[in-house]
């Protein structure tokens, strides 16, 4: 071989060298991307299912809290047979109303129909109580005004045996004093009573809740999966 045909072999050979590394290199850039979009791709996915999760966990609480007022509250008015108080905050379903875009991918038919029907049931207990304390409202200003009418009128009996004293006896007086006494205390009974009242609940009232109390148990029951603390990736 001729050293013009050495050279060119050896030329050759260097060439198919450079060339080989060239690919090795660019295979081994590629493969590098290629894990390292994978690896960046699943840490943003598991970031997304962390947040998710959060989200989902986040959003059954908070409408979990408003079925949990209720629930206390309808427990109430079956178990106690009365109203909650009026000095509490009213019961609201912001949480649903915010939040409910949020659990409706997550729940199945029957759980999602649960929630609803807790959050509707809530809805119809507010407005029972809502209808009851107008009522009430109206029958404790009529008492005011029955109250008011009653002392003016005690009032004016008391003005008038004082103005005829002089032609009735001390006993006469006496037994007069002590009749209006207890007309009056009697009254302002009967008045404190029908006041106390207000605030109570029939039983026939407490048997229409009794159903609501068990619709907003079930919604919140529905709701459970979803704030439990689990490691499980959303569908």
């Amino acid at each position: 071989m001729t050293p013009e045909n050495i050279t060119l072999t050896v030329g050759i050979i260097a060439a198919i060298f450079g060339l080989v590394g060239v690919i090795v290199g660019g295979i081994i850039t590629a493969v590098s991307n290629y894990l390292l979009y994978q690896k960046r791709e699943k840490t943003e996915r598991e970031r997304d299912i962390r947040n998710r999760i959060i989200e989902i966990k986040r959003s059954s609480r908070l409408i979990d809290a408003d079925l949990s007022y209720a629930q206390a509250a309808a427990t109430i008015c079956v178990e106690k047979r009365h109203w909650w108080s009026t000095d509490v905050s009213p019961l609201t379903v912001k949480g649903w109303e915010q939040y409910r875009d949020s659990i409706a991918p997550e729940l199945s038919n029957n759980a999602w129909g649960a929630v609803r029907v807790a959050v509707e049931a809530v809805n119809n207990l507010k407005t029972a109580r809502d209808i009851y304390y107008k009522f009430a409202e109206q029958v404790e200003a009529d008492l005011t005004v029955m109250e008011e009418d009653f002392a003016e009128k005690f009032e004016g009996i008391q003005t008038e045996l004082t103005r005829i004293s002089k032609d009735t006896t001390a006993e006469e007086i006496e037994g007069f004093q002590a009749g209006l006494t207890i007309l009056r205390n009697e009254t302002e009974e009967r008045i404190t009573a029908s006041r106390v009242s207000l605030t109570e609940i029939s039983d026939s009232i407490a048997e229409t809740i009794v159903p609501m109390l068990k619709d907003i148990v079930a919604g919140r029951l529905a709701l459970v999966p979803l704030m439990a603390d689990i490691d499980k990736t959303p569908t």
